[in-house]
C-alpha cells in the first residue's frame, strides 16, 4: 500500500515540476493552440505540449520498479506515440501518416506477448486463436488511443478520465505502472485553470495535453488493461464515455457520408458546451459517470 501511494505521489510530483518546462519549450517552438471561435474556443493562445511533461513524469516514476512485459510494451509504444504526438503538435502531420504510425505501434503489445488467450464475462470465457487474439489487441489499442485523443477537447477531461481509469485498472490487477500514469495525469491537472479555479494563483500558466499527451494516455491504458491472460469484457466500462463517444461519432459521420476522421464539433463534450455547460460542469459530469461505470465494473468482478 505504501509503495502504491509512493508511485502515485511521485508521478504527480514529477508532473507538477516538469509541466512549466514543457510550457516554456512549447512557447519557444511555437507549439501554440490559437483560439478560432470554431472548434478552438479557449480564451487565450495556449501551449499544447503539456503531454510531454506528463509522459516523462510517468516514465521517470515507472523506473522506480522492476520491468515486466506489460511495462516494457508500455514504455516502448508510449515513447513512439509521444514522439508521434510531438511531431503532430509541431508540424500537423497528415491523418494517414498518423494512422500508419499508430497501427505499427499497436502491434508492439503482441510482440511483447500481451495478446489474451480468452475473453471472459463472469464465469464464461471465449477462447481466442492466435490470429484473432492479435487482431483483437490491434483494434483495442487503436480504439483507446483514438478515443482519448478525441475526448481531449475540454479542459481537464482526458487527463481526469485517464487518471481515474488507471486507478481502476490497478485495483483490478494491472501492474503498479498504472499508478505512475495516474499520478502524472493528476499532477498535470492543476495547470488547467478553468477546470480547477482554486489553483489559479499558484499555477498562473496553462497548457493543453496536445496529441503528445492524449495519444500516450490512450495507449498506456490500452496496454495496462492487457496485463492478464484473459481479457474481461467489463474492462471497457473503465473507459465508457470516451469509447462510446468515439463509436457514436464515427457511425454518425459515416451515416451522413462524411469521413469518420473529419474534425467537427459533434463530440459529446462539444454538444454539452454548445448547450451552455461550463468546462467545469462538463468535467464533473464525465467524472461522475466514469466513477459509476468503474465501480460497477469492479463490483461485477468482485474487486470491491
Amino acid at each position: 500500500m505504501r509503495y502504491s501511494v509512493f508511485l502515485l505521489l511521485m508521478g504527480a510530483t514529477f508532473s507538477v515540476l516538469l509541466t512549466p518546462l514543457s510550457i516554456r519549450y512549447a512557447t519557444l517552438l511555437g507549439a501554440i493552440d490559437l483560439p478560432d471561435g470554431g472548434r478552438h474556443r479557449h480564451a487565450l493562445p495556449t501551449p499544447r505540449l503539456g503531454g510531454l511533461a506528463l509522459y516523462f513524469a510517468a516514465v521517470f516514476t515507472a523506473l522506480f520498479r522492476p520491468l515486466d512485459a506489460v511495462t516494457g510494451a508500455w514504455l516502448a509504444g508510449g515513447g513512439c506515440l509521444a514522439a508521434l504526438g510531438v511531431s503532430d503538435d509541431l508540424y500537423s502531420l497528415s491523418p494517414r501518416l498518423k494512422w500508419i504510425a499508430m497501427t505499427a505501434v499497436a502491434t508492439l503489445p503482441v510482440a511483447f506477448g500481451l495478446a489474451p488467450d480468452a475473453l471472459s464475462l463472469g464465469q464464461g470465457t471465449i477462447a481466442l486463436a492466435r490470429p484473432l487474439s492479435s487482431l483483437f489487441v490491434l483494434l483495442w489499442v487503436l480504439l483507446l488511443t483514438n478515443a482519448f485523443n478525441l475526448v481531449d477537447g475540454s479542459d481537464g477531461l482526458a487527463a481526469t478520465l485517464a487518471a481515474l481509469a488507471a486507478c481502476f485498472l490497478f485495483l483490478r490487477g494491472a501492474p503498479p505502472s498504472a499508478l505512475a500514469v495516474a499520478g502524472a495525469a493528476f499532477g498535470f491537472l492543476p495547470y488547467n485553470r478553468e477546470s480547477l479555479p482554486l489553483f489559479r494563483r499558484p499555477f498562473a500558466t496553462r497548457t493543453f495535453l496536445g496529441d503528445t499527451g492524449a495519444l500516450f494516455l490512450g495507449y498506456s491504458l490500452a496496454v495496462l488493461s492487457l496485463g492478464v491472460g484473459t481479457f474481461s469484457l467489463v474492462t471497457p466500462l473503465f473507459f465508457a464515455l470516451p469509447v462510446f463517444d468515439l463509436l457514436r461519432v464515427f457511425v454518425s459521420r459515416l451515416a451522413h457520408g462524411k469521413s469518420p476522421f473529419s474534425a467537427d464539433r459533434s463530440h459529446l463534450h462539444h454538444i454539452l458546451a454548445d448547450r451552455g455547460l461550463s468546462r467545469g460542469a462538463i468535467l464533473l459530469c464525465y467524472t461522475l459517470v466514469t466513477l459509476l461505470c468503474g465501480a460497477l465494473a469492479l463490483l461485477w468482478e468482485g474487486k470491491i
